[in-house]
């Protein structure tokens, strides 16, 4: 895969990053706290890279990110900044867990979503029988700053989750440094972030 840490540009750029993290990871710790699996440990949630990969292919299908576990489990992950082709995600995810020929309770499906998305996926997803869990990218920047306090991960990895914690909150989250009077939402929000990473860590 290509980590491409300066570009920002498109869903792909994001799903690099996202990638780069998660493969990089020597602890798992980022992920559990992200995904928060009911049947896996932090220790089971470390990828195996030779399996695990991006911009995956089958069946006139493409994958974001398909991540294999040391626990021999998986987790497809759809990565979305505001395309709203969110449907497909459910076809995705089924053709990619036949492709890599794995039982239904060692695979998990994700979507990854800007809040204001939320609301139109979950009427999607209702009138789907295949259960897709959705987060969003508040969740990431919580569990970022979660593993930035609290995991065991090396100095080089924190450094490359903080700056993509940056890029996060400032280009998806909109958080700014100067603030007008009208931008008290978006104070309230990065306040709230920082609280429940601190609280709930």
């Amino acid at each position: 895969y290509q980590f491409r840490p300066l570009k920002l540009a498109r869903e792909e750029d994001w799903s690099d990053w996202l990638f780069f993290l998660i493969i990089e990871s020597k602890t798992g710790f980022f992920v559990h706290d992200l995904l928060k699996p009911d049947r896996s440990n932090q220790s089971d949630l470390t990828a195996d890279p030779a399996v695990s990969g991006r911009e995956i292919s089958a069946s006139g299908y493409r994958a974001d990110l398909i991540l294999k576990w040391l626990n021999n489990s998986y987790t497809h992950i759809e990565v979305k900044i505001g395309d709203e082709s969110l449907g497909k995600t459910f076809n995705t995810g089924e053709v990619m867990r036949k492709q890599h020929n794995v039982p239904q309770h060692d695979w998990s499906d994700y979507i990854l979503l800007l809040d204001y998305q939320v609301d139109y996926w979950l009427s999607v997803s209702e009138k789907k029988d295949l259960f897709i869990q959705h987060i969003t990218w508040n969740d990431v920047a919580l569990s970022l700053r979660r593993s930035l306090l609290f995991s065991d991960e090396s100095v080089t990895w924190k450094v490359w989750a903080y700056s993509y914690l940056g890029a996060v909150e400032q280009l998806l989250l909109h958080f700014k440094n100067k603030f007008n009077q009208s931008d008290i939402v978006k104070i309230d929000k990065k306040i709230s972030i920082m609280q429940e990473a601190l609280i709930n860590g």
